[in-house]
């Protein structure tokens, strides 16, 4: 686990949590988003993800240290259709997705 930092939110005493910000500011990022259990993201699918990086902890793209798990079919959960990805390649395949580029 990495240590905590302070919140990259300029006068934020809180210590950050995930993505460089406190809890706080992270809702604020994502005011309308709902809570990740809402979106089908559970303990089941953290089981799911922990067995997918388990078995390839390189991301598919460019081999960098996988760190998600990409849905290359929307709302499947079955193996073949789940790919490792890091950070910066996964934010350019869900780009791409959203584009309508895939």
């Amino acid at each position: 686990m990495k240590p905590r930092t302070v919140c990259l939110i300029p006068r934020c005493p809180n210590l950050a949590v995930k993505g460089g910000r406190c809890g706080q500011h992270q809702r604020e990022a994502w005011p309308n988003r709902p809570p990740a259990h809402l979106r089908g993201y559970g303990w089941e699918w953290s089981k799911i993800r922990a067995e997918v990086l388990a078995e390839e902890p390189a991301c598919r793209v460019c081999g960098a240290f996988a760190v998600t798990v990409h849905h290359r079919v929307k709302g499947s959960n079955a193996r073949q259709h789940l790919v490792p990805l890091c950070k910066p390649c996964h934010d350019k395949v869900t780009a791409k997705q959203r584009r309508g580029q895939t």
